[in-house]
């Protein structure tokens, strides 16, 4: 029965010009399962490169679906839980007598030849999508040599939009763990803080790659207060979601950097200045947010004069999580996840929690003076 499963599917691999239709999830939960025996997974990957490198040698046209199709496939034979065993469906596999450390060092070669191929495909952006999505947890462990990577992901990221951030998580990891470096990485990571990233759905996601690349001690401070600094000032116009979440990433930056304390020391300026465009900003800050390069932005000069401002928001919610900057910072950091996926609905919830707590006077004991006639009359307007 399972040397049917597996012929079957791939036979169906097979067809790269009409595949009838996404593979199924029963098929993928099948496939998954059957993983984590070491010899299938094994000859799979050996199947699945041997296919792909005739297809590429006569340079078959493969459609979206089928490629598609393939990295499902491909996926469930990395998904992590298979490789927390060495089990072997055929006992008598010639292979079942390796270490666990044979086993996997030839499956890293041969799924290195497979991935390999995957990368010559022309990929449609969809296509593209799903591969940067794969790459970071799912690839890169695998692949003998995971800097390989680092061309298609710097690429993806120069892309901007979706494709762009999601390249993020693949390039810190090769910056955590392979020691990669990238000219001027920072400068382009600060650029994507704007406005349209704070109303876009992937908000969440792409504050959360930004706090792993922005938390370490080894990067030096007058960089990340740039980001602060960039931060406080977009706050004034995000949407009020973000706000506490900005506030909170603001106050760990803080935290795990005590020179940028000197933005929550110094005393802000009391004038402002209306700009062409209408809105005001503090006169005599020296803070230059039109500037592409974070360096050169003068944050470390600058103060958090936005937070105090924000001290005065019309929503308890916000206000409170804005007076920080007026208190003595605590030594644990924010819990970032609590306010990264925060909504307009959770937002109403706890500005109705807060209301419903406040002590209200039953109307039987509002004591109520009548309108003289003259009240009456300004009061209805002639």
């Amino acid at each position: 029965m399972t040397d049917r499963f597996l012929e079957k599917l791939k036979i169906s691999l097979e067809n790269t010009e009409k595949p009838s239709k996404p593979i199924s999830s029963e098929t993928l939960t099948r496939l998954k399962a059957l993983s984590k025996y070491t010899d299938i997974r094994l000859n799979l990957v050996k199947d699945i490169t041997t296919l792909l490198k005739e297809k590429g040698s006569k340079k078959t046209e493969l459609s979206e679906t089928w490629m598609k199709n393939t990295l499902r496939v491909v996926g469930c034979l990395v998904s992590k839980e298979n490789f927390s065993l060495d089990k072997f469906l055929n006992e008598k596999d010639p292979g079942a007598d390796a270490t666990l450390e044979d086993n996997y060092a030839e499956f890293k070669k041969r799924f290195s030849e497979l991935w390999t191929e995957v990368m010559k495909w022309k990929m449609t952006p969809s296509v593209h999508k799903e591969v940067v999505i794969l790459i970071p947890d799912r690839i890169m462990i695998h692949l003998t040599k995971p800097l390989h990577m680092s061309h298609f992901l710097l690429e993806s990221f120069k892309m901007g939009g979706p494709v762009g951030l999601i390249s993020l998580h693949g390039i810190f990891l090769l910056m955590q763990k392979y020691n990669f470096d990238v000219p001027d990485f920072y400068n382009k990571l600060y650029s994507m803080f704007t406005q349209e990233m704070l109303h876009s759905k992937y908000r969440s996601r792409f504050f959360a790659y930004s706090r792993d690349f922005l938390t370490s001690t080894h990067l030096p401070e007058y960089l990340v207060a740039a980001f602060a600094k960039k931060m406080a000032r977009l706050s004034l116009h995000a949407p009020a979601p973000a706000i506490p979440m900005m506030c909170d990433f603001i106050t760990n930056l803080i935290i795990e950097h005590p020179g940028l304390r000197t933005l929550v020391n110094k005393k802000p300026l009391d004038t402002t200045n209306k700009k062409e465009d209408g809105s005001l900003e503090l006169e005599g800050d020296p803070f230059d947010e039109d500037e592409v390069d974070p360096i050169k932005s003068k944050a470390m000069d600058s103060c958090l004069w936005e937070i105090k401002t924000l001290q005065h928001h019309i929503l308890p919610t916000i206000s409170l999580s804005a007076r920080f900057i007026s208190k003595t910072l605590p030594k644990v950091q924010k819990d970032l996840d609590e306010t990264l996926s925060q909504t307009y609905e959770d937002v109403a919830e706890k500005e109705k929690a807060a209301s419903a707590s406040l002590d209200v006077i039953p109307t039987h004991q509002l004591k109520v003076t009548p309108l003289d006639e003259d009240e009456k009359r300004i009061f209805m307007g002639f």
